[in-house]
């Protein structure tokens, strides 16, 4: 990370004074920093690799649910579908008195 910072000061610096330089001697260093960046950019990407996978896991799990429970609540399903202890729940805060 410290690296990635150190080159993207380095580019803000060059923006400044690149009168200095001639034009390919700039296009080189730029594509130069711009080569270091893609592979720090490629390191820092498999260090999270496996938290990135698990998020994904858990976007596709609560996905699902959410499915699942658009299913459940829907009032277009015949109740005998939904689990006794669903309906028995239901039925005792009815409180049919």
């Amino acid at each position: 990370v410290e690296r990635k910072q150190a080159l993207i000061q380095a580019q803000k610096t060059a923006e400044k004074h690149d009168d200095s330089l001639a034009q390919a001697e700039r296009r080189w260093l730029n594509r130069l920093r711009f080569r270091e960046l893609r592979e720090i950019d490629a390191e820092l990407s498999e260090l999270t690799l496996p938290l990135r996978e698990k998020i994904n896991g858990d976007m596709e799990l609560v996905q699902q649910q959410m499915q699942a429970n658009a299913v459940i609540q829907s009032r277009e399903i015949s109740f005998v579908l939904y689990p006794e202890q669903t309906l028995q729940q239901l039925f005792e805060k009815l409180n049919f008195a």
